[in-house]
């Protein structure tokens, strides 16, 4: 349904834009995660490199909130459940992890001893308040981590009213 949504907004005049996330920034969702550099046998929350920012989204949703890609590549549909588990990180994550190495390609643990592939670094965003430090983030896969609650993100050149009244009208009319 969610792929359905995006697919049927995208063919929207005016859309530039669109995708799915579980929370969005400034709203005081997204999920904290502690992630451990591979190797460490001892997950054990003071063992953590750090506390972040994560965050399930669909292929489209950098591209919906203007958030740049630095390095590497953007999540695809291709990254699904069955697939290795990959991640786009924030360059906030990426040095704080990895120093000045290229993030792109390394692997992390997250706190469910679960390995992931950093695919791709993203320019830092504000998650919790505008005046905010740059904070590390972590954005996977909707596919492989699904959301029971999302969030649908649309980047238009209409007005607010004229897209919320087309976007209504598409999604409510049986896409």
């Amino acid at each position: 349904v969610q792929r359905r949504m995006i697919e049927a907004a995208s063919h929207i005049p005016g859309v530039t834009g669109v995708g799915i996330i579980n929370a969005l920034p400034l709203s005081g969702g997204g999920n904290n995660w502690s992630v451990y550099k591979c190797g460490t046998a001892d997950l054990r929350p003071s063992n953590s490199i750090m506390t972040h920012h994560a965050y399930q989204i669909s292929p489209g949703y950098l591209r919906a909130a203007d958030t740049s890609l630095l390095a590497g590549r953007d999540l695809n549909w291709d990254d699904g459940p069955k697939k290795p588990r990959v991640v786009v990180v924030n360059s906030t994550f990426a040095h704080k992890m990895f120093g000045d190495q290229t993030a792109v390609g390394l692997h992390f643990l997250g706190g469910d001893k679960t390995r992931y592939e950093i695919v791709g670094v993203v320019e830092n965003g504000k998650y919790e308040m505008l005046t905010e430090d740059a904070s590390p983030a972590m954005f996977f896969p909707i596919a492989q981590i699904p959301a029971a609650e999302t969030n649908l993100i649309v980047r238009s050149s209409l007005s607010s009213a004229e897209i919320a009244a087309v976007l209504n009208r598409t999604l409510t009319g049986g896409f």
